[in-house]
């Protein structure tokens, strides 16, 4: 009986050890126990281990409940803050509508909805598609004007837009007459409008329109010929205009000499038109050309001066095209050039970029060319080159055209001719060469495929590394003085002979500043 009342004073000592169990190591050390004495009851013991297991996890369910209690202790202000750092900054080139972000932040929770809905600046950039059909428009009608109630006194931004099955019976004897008359009234607080509508809702909106002394970015769209000349007349008002986009055919004419204008975009235009529309009054200083047609006209050696164009875009589907708008045009004070081709280009095109500058008399900075071909053009490019000893940073996209009588592949062809670069354009960058081109080159990106050699490169880039020639120690004016390349970038699908033995150096050449990236075949090498 002895060894019985022992062994049940031992149980009862480890069920009150029980009760002090802490954490699960400490319950995996009772189990180990219970299992070693044989007179424990397992029942009271798998009772204590369950409480445990149950105590622990209501622990863990107050740790997380504290964490996001504290996410709602945080000040309204601080919260809102958050909230304003996802908008995306405005800037005069691109005009971002963020229209989904405060439904996602409002779908969170009822503090984030509460704390959102306080928020005029989040609602101000309104998207509106006028439906055919009345019974979704009224609905639409109902919440655009919710979604104006929220934005108090602050300026607007609009996108318009109609369903193509539009009529003009449905515009005037539907609700979609009142949503448009419904922003309209709201015209002098508007700051961005984008309107894509038939052309005779235009000369409808005239009537309803007000004074507009805070619009800085206007985007009209428009198929029919004179569809929105006459209803530009309205933003006469517009001081502060300072961004203009018009898109479609028929829109050549007379605008306003808007005095603020710093951005004119024209896009699926003619040629013509944009000589028309783009008066020497304008002191515009960024312009872009998207999609525009060939007219195949000619206006003789008449030139549109623009003085104040500082940087210039092309975005076309046409060479012809690319070398009406070089032949055209004249802007003295351009620094940045971007052409974005996506057809073949021909060798005139090199050649109409170099006689645009030199009769331009414009030391052109930054040149971005992205082209497509299927032969040879390093030739002309160094030409090119050879005529712009301003240049700072170089950008060019090579694109190879696939197909019959074109390249197999992103790279070498078998026997026809390479269109990419190769050694001849990196040793014509070289100070060592007697006719080297682009003295003041610092920046140097080149994607698109590539012949060369890793002994080549490095000449390159030592070269260029090393100091200029200082001008109090140099009195022949027959120096060329080069600027150090500060950035390039490689990327093809081409191999690199001999990198494997250069690295090192070129690692080197990175530790001392140079921004160098060699990608090859998708592959970072350096």
């Amino acid at each position: 009986m002895d060894w019985l009342k022992g062994g049940l004073s031992r149980s009862r000592m480890k069920a009150k050890q029980a009760e002090g169990i802490t954490s699960l190591s400490d319950a995996s050390s009772v189990i180990s126990a219970s299992k070693r004495s044989k007179s424990i009851s397992y029942n009271l013991m798998l009772a204590k281990v369950k409480s445990l297991m149950s105590r622990l996890a209501k622990r863990k369910v107050h740790r997380i409940d504290d964490i996001v209690c504290n996410i709602y202790l945080l000040p309204v202000e601080i919260t809102a803050h958050i909230f304003t750092l996802l908008l995306p900054r405005r800037t005069i080139t691109s005009v971002p509508i963020p229209t989904t972000t405060p439904l996602l932040l409002g779908a969170v929770c009822s503090v984030w909805r509460n704390i959102i809905w306080s928020l005029p600046h989040f609602w101000t950039d309104i998207p509106v598609c006028i439906s055919v059909s009345k019974a979704r428009s009224k609905v639409q009608c109902r919440l655009l004007e919710e979604w104006i109630s929220r934005t108090d006194e602050h300026l607007l931004s609009f996108v318009i837009r109609a369903d193509s099955g539009m009529t003009l019976n449905m515009w005037f004897h539907g609700p979609a007459y009142g949503m448009i008359h419904l922003i309209c009234q709201q015209s002098r607080r508007w700051r961005t409008i984008d309107l894509d509508l038939p052309f005779w809702v235009h000369s409808s909106l005239s009537d309803i329109l007000h004074d507009l002394p805070h619009l800085e970015v206007l985007s009209l769209c428009s198929t029919a010929a004179g569809g929105f000349l006459d209803f530009l007349t309205n933003f006469k008002s517009s001081r502060k205009l300072r961004n203009l986009h018009l898109c479609g055919t028929g829109i050549f004419g007379d605008l306003l000499p808007y005095a603020g204008l710093e951005y004119f975009r024209l896009s699926f235009c003619r040629d013509y038109e944009c000589w028309e529309l783009l008066l020497p009054e304008y002191k515009v200083t960024h312009l872009r050309f998207e999609n525009i047609i060939s007219s195949q006209g000619d206006r003789g050696d008449n030139f549109v001066i623009l003085s104040s164009v500082q940087t210039v875009e092309m975005i076309l589907d046409s060479p012809e095209v690319t070398n009406s708008l070089l032949n055209h045009f004249l802007w003295p004070g351009l620094k940045s050039l971007t052409i974005n081709l996506s057809c073949l280009i021909y060798d005139f095109l090199f050649q109409s970029i170099s006689l645009f500058c030199l009769r331009s008399h414009c030391c052109l900075e930054h040149l971005t060319l992205s082209i497509i071909c299927i032969s040879s053009f390093e030739e002309q490019l160094i030409q090119m080159l050879e005529s712009l000893p301003h240049l700072i940073s170089l950008h060019l996209i090579v694109v190879p055209q696939r197909g019959a009588g074109s390249l197999e592949y992103w790279g070498k062809n078998n026997g026809q001719d390479f269109c990419g670069l190769s050694k001849i354009l990196f040793q014509s960058l070289c100070s060592t060469e007697q006719e080297f081109v682009l003295p003041n080159l610092e920046i140097l990106i080149y994607e698109g495929p590539l012949s060369l050699n890793a002994a080549t490169l490095d000449n390159l880039l030592t070269d260029r590394r090393s100091p200029s020639y200082p001008e109090s120690q140099s009195t022949d004016i027959e120096i060329k003085r080069t600027a150090q390349l500060q950035t390039v970038s490689i990327k093809t699908n081409d191999s690199i002979e001999n990198l494997d033995g250069y690295l090192t150096q070129f690692k080197l050449l990175r530790n001392q500043g140079l921004d160098l990236s060699l990608v090859l075949d998708g592959i970072e090498r350096c």
